[in-house]
């Protein structure tokens, strides 16, 4: 992988998780920018194996696991215990990138980790993700990938606000392929679909399954930047929660997504980079109507070095989302995040994040049933982290993170602190 590559990764890294993710706190230590990952000019790339297998043990201490509200009277939903808890993580993974005939590459990674709750056992549970990707080759013009993935996680606690477990499973297929038809001209196509479960304990469990087509046409210049159109069209189901529709009337509501959108990838200098689309998002449902959206749509991410040893990076999104955690029809997400990472020596990194992230759930049980406005959620926070490699091929991470949340529902409310030390170790 070239070091511009990796630099292009470190804003991913940044940005990979949203502010409320369901294992909140544990994404600070695991997309730790340390020296060794090769993104910072003034440390060297290590050489890459075709095979890393690694393992982990973490501790994390969080004074609101369940995001309860400073309103709800929480002893009385956990039986007179308090509402903080010790979290301990036991994980590993492999990652094997093997180059088979000629320029085709198979790529496969596994990792899993085991969630062990101090006081609230109920919520022990087994996470993993799997990914099996051929990346193939014909000629200098055509390329392109197909794989398969596998997710198993706990749902959002700030979406459940009880102390029960609900995991999420999600099984996703992709394809692609782009065909350089000139020396800077080149047209692409993607086709994918995903399954999706929320297992509720007491209540029907909720299924959705998407599928999406995509198709582009770029001008890429002789230094790698890239600059096109894309449309793409997304269809799915909208499930309708058992409050809003208790006769069963929407079972075959569904939804249509299209999106036409101008796409950017450009490095300015050695120092800038910036990438990005800009559209206009069209979601019609079949049944309910009173749900569509309608508007512009973006993400954008910059990427800045003033030093060799320094990276920021700034986010700004806007877009609908279909959320299995969210009981609502879809959610418009609309949020921005400032990252910064500096590394003095090669063995010492520091890192920070400032997110916020605004929700408006369309067509939740509330608003329907009971007339009330469409929820409207802001999640706001903060994130501190410290990543050190004594030796080689050992990353110990130490992270900090506050995040509150503001509703227009009551209860919905909370806000909660997070300390966590990581310890992964490359076996080779």
């Amino acid at each position: 992988m070239s070091r511009s590559t990796r630099y292009a990764l470190s804003l991913f890294s940044f940005f990979v998780a949203a502010p409320a993710a369901a294992q909140v706190g544990w994404e600070l230590v695991d997309t730790m920018p340390y020296t060794s990952s090769g993104i910072y000019p003034a440390y060297p790339v290590e050489p890459e194996r075709p095979t890393t297998v690694w393992a982990q043990i973490g501790v994390m201490r969080d004074d609101n696991p369940f995001r309860f509200s400073d309103a709800v009277d929480t002893s009385r939903i956990l039986g007179g215990q308090r509402k903080s808890d010790t979290i301990l993580r036991y994980g590993g993974g492999i990652r094997h990138d093997q180059r088979v005939v000629g320029r085709q590459r198979v790529i496969l990674e596994a990792r899993g980790d085991y969630y062990d709750y101090n006081t609230y056992d109920q919520l022990d549970h087994f996470a993993y993700s799997l990914l099996g990707d051929w990346r193939w080759e014909i000629g200098n013009q055509l390329s392109g990938s197909l794989g398969v993935g596998r997710i198993q996680r706990l749902a959002d606690p700030s979406e459940v606000l009880r102390p029960v477990k609900e995991e999420v499973v999600a099984n996703r297929a992709f394809a692609s392929a782009a065909y350089q038809f000139a020396p800077t001209w080149r047209v692409r196509g993607a086709i994918e679909g995903e399954n999706a479960e929320r297992d509720r304990p007491d209540l029907e469990s909720i299924e959705s399954n998407s599928q999406t087509v995509r198709a582009g046409v770029d001008y890429v210049s002789t230094l790698g930047n890239a600059i096109g159109v894309e449309w793409r069209e997304s269809r799915g189901d909208a499930p309708v929660n058992d409050l809003v529709d208790p006769a069963g009337d929407f079972v075959g509501n569904e939804y249509k997504e299209r999106e036409i959108a101008a796409v950017v990838s450009y490095g300015a200098t050695s120092q800038i980079r910036v990438g990005g689309r800009l559209g206009r998002t069209e979601r019609t449902y079949t049944q309910l109507t009173d749900r569509d959206f309608d508007g512009t749509t973006w993400r954008a991410t910059i990427e800045w070095l003033p030093g060799n040893k320094t990276i920021l990076g700034f986010e700004t999104y806007n877009a609908p989302q279909s959320v299995i955690d969210v009981t609502a029809a879809h959610v418009v997400v609309r949020g921005s995040a400032f990252a910064a990472s500096w590394a003095p020596t090669a063995k010492l990194v520091f890192t920070g994040r400032v997110f916020e992230e605004r929700r408006e759930g369309v067509g939740t049980p509330e608003s329907v049933v009971l007339g009330l406005p469409v929820r409207d959620d802001t999640v706001q926070g903060v994130r501190f982290g410290i990543g050190w490699e004594p030796v080689r091929y050992a990353e110990i991470g130490f992270g900090i993170e506050y995040g509150e949340r503001t509703s227009n529902e009551i209860l919905r409310d909370y806000d909660y602190v997070a300390g966590m030390i990581n310890l992964r170790v490359r076996l080779r």
